[in-house]
């Protein structure tokens, strides 16, 4: 049999133990560990009520704590800083200024080199702010005028002008469009075309520009001068070619 209490083996039963133990000494020192193991218990227990209980006088009585020790650590450190300042010839840092948001008017208290630089109590506020600077007051305004890699020019439009339904998905227009519109007094269909006579994107005079009814009629007009530039480009060869073989007998 094994004894409980040491581990050890026995072989005898005795009805003081009933197999459980192998000496009276064990026995007893089992007993003595187990009703100590139960007012451990029963203290536990009656800490944990009584906790309960008072919980919030607790959790008040550590706050405060906690504020104490931040208020004496914050003391500590402008201490410091202030002797090491002193024993390094560094000037202290000045005083910061309470400036209000420039979007919701919260205080802020900043240093004198960041007033002008983030005047925003967060970023939802800076971005916010941000996103009313277009037009003329954004940062990279150059004057509304937008050269495209389609060869054309494209002219900013503000939101309250009368032309600001004709934008594409930028607010600007087509400056060839614009003209014209404002020509005609009204505003272009979508299916309009206003073609360039001499086939220059940029040049976008009123004496060069012709409205057409849509892009069929558009297309045929090329075509037509597609075709003029075939011709005029099979009369220059010919002509070229005679002139080599006039060159070439010389």
């Amino acid at each position: 049999m094994l004894c409980e209490n040491c581990n050890s083996l026995f072989g005898k039963k005795r009805p003081h133990n009933a197999g459980r133990f192998c000496s009276l000494r064990c026995y007893q020192a089992f007993r003595k560990k187990r009703e100590k193991l139960k007012n451990d218990l029963d203290g536990l227990t009656s800490k944990r009520r009584h906790y309960r209980d008072n919980k919030e006088r607790y959790f008040i009585q550590q706050k405060k704590y906690v504020l104490e020790h931040l208020e004496q650590v914050q003391k500590y450190k402008k201490e410091w800083y202030r002797k090491k300042s002193a024993l390094l010839g560094v000037k202290p840092c000045p005083k910061k200024i309470s400036v209000s948001c420039r979007r919701c008017g919260k205080e802020l208290k900043l240093q004198p080199n960041q007033i002008n630089k983030n005047n925003y109590c967060n970023l939802t506020c800076r971005n916010m702010e941000y996103k009313k600077r277009f037009g003329e007051k954004a940062a990279r305004w150059k004057g509304g005028r937008l050269q495209m890699e389609s060869g054309y020019v494209g002219i900013y439009v503000h939101p309250e002008d009368w032309i600001y339904p004709m934008r594409s998905a930028k607010p600007y227009v087509l400056e060839h469009r614009k003209i014209m519109a404002e020509h005609l007094g009204r505003l272009l269909e979508r299916w309009e075309v206003v073609h360039h006579k001499n086939g220059i994107k940029n040049d976008n005079r009123i004496e060069n520009l012709a409205l057409l009814s849509g892009k069929e009629e558009h297309n045929t007009l090329l075509n037509k001068e597609i075709i003029r530039l075939t011709k005029e480009n099979k009369i220059l060869r010919e002509q070229i070619l005679i002139l080599e073989k006039k060159i070439s007998h010389h």
